[in-house]
């Protein structure tokens, strides 16, 4: 997910206000996620399910979806690549793997 925000310490705030609310625009937004390939935020614009399999099994998970701060993106790579080959390899059942890569991820939390 991708926000949008100004800080307290912008020298021209009406400007960057300008052009965070053009940002929000649906006009824009479609655009922005049709450029990276990803789910629009925006519940209007997820009316509008692709016809690709792949990404409209993200537009049918964006209404449920939850954002999390990664405490740690090298990490939490490493944790996901392995609870993948785990399961590609038949070393943990696709539950097994789940809790192993939940419990990894809480202790990166608690760091």
């Amino acid at each position: 997910m991708t926000g949008i925000a100004i800080s307290s310490l912008s020298k021209n705030f009406n400007t960057a206000f300008t052009a965070a609310n053009l940002m929000a625009k649906t006009d824009f937004a479609s655009k922005f996620v049709a450029s990276l390939g990803v789910a629009p935020v925006r519940r209007d614009l997820l009316k509008a399910a692709p016809t690709d399999a792949y990404l409209s099994t993200f537009y049918a998970s964006a209404f449920f979806a939850k954002n999390w701060l990664d405490p740690s993106p090298k990490d939490t790579d490493n944790i996901f690549q392995e609870m993948i080959e785990k399961v590609l390899s038949n070393r943990m059942s696709v539950g097994e793997a789940v809790s192993d890569a939940s419990a990894k991820l809480g202790l990166l939390l608690v760091k």
